[in-house]
């Protein structure tokens, strides 16, 4: 089977995993603060999560957000099992 790593998948995102993505987001600011006074910019959106808890990313994106939070015997941004959606 080949993978994009623009498909999507779904994963199960922890509490730190939602504070990981708060955080990024709040730290774009940082690198550009003209986009504080933007709406669009400045409104942090959770990710959205089904009755189960999942939420949909593209691999590349979550990658992006909690690449650097994966590492073994930690805690991590999401739980290990994933589901990939199947491109059609």
């Amino acid at each position: 089977m080949k993978f994009n790593i623009n498909h999507c998948v779904k994963v199960r995102l922890t509490d730190l995993g939602r504070r990981i993505h708060r955080e990024k987001h709040n730290r774009i600011f940082e690198f550009a603060p003209e986009f504080k006074t933007d709406k669009f910019y400045n409104a942090y959106y959770k990710p959205k999560e089904d009755k189960n808890g999942w939420s949909i990313w593209s691999m590349c994106e979550l990658m992006y957000y909690f690449g650097q939070n994966m590492v073994f015997g930690r805690n991590l941004p999401f739980e290990t099992e994933i589901e990939i959606i199947e491109e059609k």
